[in-house]
């Protein structure tokens, strides 16, 4: 089972995030589709872990204190899991940006084991990036069925080109 979840490109990480969407005493029901909701939920985690990594805000003690009772207490009963990832996710989507919530959040992830602070750079096969450069090309010359065409065939081969005003950006699907 867990082998066929490394061939489909999934880590064993984003297995355990799936597992927590449930507590473990009731049946889960295992689906691609969820597996891939893990997946952008556990990249969503890590991102938030980044941008209060990067936060300046003070944040009082008596906050982060509640957070923790809250998290503590959701874990010792019964390792409610669910409830302990609805309190990870309200410090992360806090939208105070802070150190304190940044190292908290580090702290729930020595129980949950997430790898928060662990970014997975995946490095684009040398065909893709050759035809994101040919489609930026492209789109300089306002070729715009060119670029389209390009961005079809990347599809084609595994990955989604989203446009931003400030460059594209290039995800495995």
């Amino acid at each position: 089972m867990l082998q066929d979840i490394i061939d489909k490109g999934y880590s064993p990480i984003v297995y355990r995030m799936f597992c927590y969407t449930t507590v473990y005493r009731r049946k889960i029901n295992f689906t691609w589709e969820a597996m891939d909701s893990a997946k952008i939920s556990l990249e969503r985690l890590k991102e938030a872990y980044q941008k209060h990594l990067q936060g300046n805000e003070i944040i009082e003690d008596n906050i982060i204190n509640n957070y923790e009772e809250k998290f503590n207490k959701a874990i010792n009963d019964d390792l409610n899991i669910p409830l302990a990832m609805s309190v990870v996710w309200e410090v992360a989507k806090n939208s105070k940006k802070s150190i304190a919530f940044a190292k908290l959040l580090k702290k729930f992830d020595s129980v949950l084991a997430l790898d928060i602070d662990k970014l997975e750079k995946e490095e684009l096969p040398e065909e893709i990036k050759i035809l994101i450069d040919k489609r930026k090309q492209a789109r300089e010359n306002k070729n715009w069925e060119e670029s389209d065409k390009l961005r079809d065939q990347i599809q084609s081969m595994g990955y989604i080109v989203k446009d931003l005003k400030d460059g594209i950006k290039v995800e495995k699907m």
